[in-house]
């Protein structure tokens, strides 16, 4: 992403997206997963201000990981939306602050993910309470 598309919360959907993607096989020209762009309208209408946007605390890229611990309703609802103030205040663009806090978040997921291979439900929604750099 090098230029803001104008809307805060679609240029964070799209990070989002774009940090889930796992790849299948030896060739980066082959990716697959689940994007972070579903539900967006919902997103968009969320209980936030101009200056936040919202990332999920538990990323969707859990659904094919980890099959069966979560229902996509689950990992889409209110309850698994973190609100990310902008500090500049902008409605029109993510603050830097902002894109390296979900890449952080995302690189904490990952390393967690590689490092439990087998987590169950209650260990995810355990580390789900830290803050992971939010």
């Amino acid at each position: 992403m090098f230029e803001s598309s104008g809307d805060p919360q679609f240029d964070a959907n799209c990070i989002e997206a774009v940090l889930s993607v796992k790849r299948t096989d030896s060739t980066p020209l082959d990716l697959h997963g689940t994007w972070a762009l579903l539900d967006t309208e919902r997103r968009f209408k969320s209980k936030r201000t101009d200056a936040q946007i919202t990332i999920f605390k538990i990323p969707i890229v859990a659904l094919t990981l980890y099959p069966d611990r979560f229902t996509e309703q689950e990992l889409v609802s209110d309850g698994n939306l973190q609100l990310l103030k902008n500090q500049t205040g902008s409605a029109s663009e993510l603050s830097q602050a902002q894109i390296d806090e979900i890449c952080n978040h995302y690189h904490c997921w990952f390393k967690f993910f590689a490092e439990n291979p087998h987590a169950t439900r209650k260990d995810i929604l355990a580390e789900s309470l830290n803050s992971h750099g939010l």
